[in-house]
């Protein structure tokens, strides 16, 4: 009989694809709880072979989550030079602006898909928009706007026109459960 258990003989290559229907998922707010949506992580620390494989698949690490900024900084090194999704949450802590707005800045060139949740303050969206304006930004596609402070489906956040650089150049521009007023 084999001394090694059948899953410690798979191929790299399989555990790849394993590890594939795992991935990272850019989709919860930061400023809520993320339990339950760690499975992917969990996966890194079963032994060392997983995590070399998992470390050394820059896709893996491309939907980045910047819950904690020791994560979002390792998140950001293993997914080396792919183009990366960003999940920033600037509606409730200080410093979190500021924050979303330098890992923006810093990663302008990878940056594909950029998710901001605000809250009635927009201050520091149209600073990151501007951001976006005011630089190349390659491989950008999409936008997502969110309130991350909405409770109830009739709470909207109102963004003023103004919030909006005339010059971003992108694709796809989605808004959920936000109104545009003008003036």
């Amino acid at each position: 009989m084999p001394s090694k258990v059948f899953v410690h003989r798979l191929a790299d290559e399989t555990l790849v694809e394993i590890f594939s229907y795992y991935t990272p998922q850019n989709t919860i707010p930061i400023a809520k709880s993320h339990q339950g949506e760690d499975t992917w992580l969990n996966i890194i620390h079963v032994c060392r072979r997983w995590r070399a494989v998992a470390i050394g698949f820059p896709a893996w690490w491309t939907n980045i989550i910047t819950v904690d900024p020791d994560l979002t900084t390792f998140m950001l090194t293993n997914s080396g030079s792919m183009p990366i999704s960003l999940n920033v949450d600037i509606s409730a802590m200080r410093g979190r602006g500021s924050y979303a707005r330098r890992l923006v800045k810093g990663n302008l060139t990878r940056l594909q898909l950029l998710r901001i949740g605000v809250g009635q303050e927009t201050r520091n969206l149209s600073r990151i928009l501007e951001v976006l304006a005011q630089n190349e930004t390659p491989v950008l596609k999409e936008v997502q706007i969110y309130d991350a402070s909405r409770r109830y489906e009739s709470e909207f956040l109102s963004l003023f026109d103004v919030v909006f650089p005339p010059t971003l150049n992108i694709s796809s521009l989605y808004l959920k459960y936000c109104h545009i007023t003008s003036g």
